[in-house]
């Protein structure tokens, strides 16, 4: 079953395009129509690794395109510190470069946090021998804080939420 017809499957939810104006299903059903015969881990890994996979990677291609054609517009009004930053977080992340001196040159969203931090005058500092599923967790002026895939959880209320560099900063100096 999984040498026929997985394969088969794979290529078919390749194949599926997603278009609300004329979607065509029959590719789902296809594959549904399977679900009884092939075993359930084959099924999700098909899912995951092809269907899900390749739907958000369109879905995100999708808004980076929007978020590119609004940046332009947004840059030439006049832009709060915390804007700036955003722009700069946003050129960061999806590898655009970003022109800054070779002493302000940011390589990754750590260094990035640390020059936000020496900007604002927050302290933001490794906590020794404290992790949160294998990530260190950082001090950033009251709050406790971890990177993972360019996200910044923040500790709020008993657990780790993703937060924005913007929204950690506002908090950060209100507090």
């Amino acid at each position: 079953m999984n040498k026929s017809i997985v394969p088969k499957l794979v290529s078919t939810m390749q194949q599926l395009i997603i278009d609300p104006r004329q979607q065509i299903l029959d590719p789902w059903h296809w594959f549904i129509a399977w679900y009884d015969m092939v075993p359930l881990p084959s099924m999700l890994v098909i899912l995951e690794e092809k269907f899900f996979f390749q739907m958000a990677t369109k879905g995100l291609m999708m808004i980076d395109r929007k978020i590119s054609g609004t940046l332009n517009v947004q840059q030439t009004l006049p832009t709060s510190p915390f804007q700036s930053s955003e722009n700069v977080i946003y050129n960061t992340i999806n590898n655009h470069s970003v022109t800054m001196s070779s002493s302000n040159f940011i390589s990754s969203l750590k260094d990035l946090l640390e020059q936000t931090a020496m900007q604002y005058n927050v302290l933001f500092v490794p906590i020794r021998n404290r992790t949160f599923q294998g990530k260190q967790i950082y001090q950033f002026g009251n709050h406790y804080i971890y990177l993972d895939d360019n996200v910044i959880f923040c500790y709020e209320t008993n657990q780790y939420v993703p937060i924005s560099l913007m929204d950690l900063i506002k908090e950060t100096i209100v507090l």
